[in-house]
């Protein structure tokens, strides 16, 4: 979770307003967070904020967010690049 804040964070600074949730080789296809997040990109703030009310706030989310479980293998990534 933290990771992923900071790269969030990161992406936010530099004034990226999306971000990216790679495919994970360990993911199971039914999961939530690989039916909703990943392959897909996303807006970073939106991201952060559901990481920052679910363990800071300590606010229970029905909205996917990565991590989503505690076995969660997503991350976030800059989106790709063209080509």
């Amino acid at each position: 979770m933290l990771y992923v804040w900071a790269v969030l964070d990161h992406l936010l600074a530099a004034g990226e307003s999306r971000c990216f949730v790679p495919h994970s080789p360990a993911e199971a296809s039914t999961s939530a967070c690989s039916r909703l997040l990943a392959g897909r990109d996303h807006p970073a703030n939106v991201l952060r904020d559901r990481l920052i009310d679910v363990y800071v706030h300590k606010e229970p989310s029905r909205a996917p967010l990565v991590p989503n479980h505690p076995h969660c293998t997503h991350v976030v990534a800059p989106l790709p690049g063209p080509g």
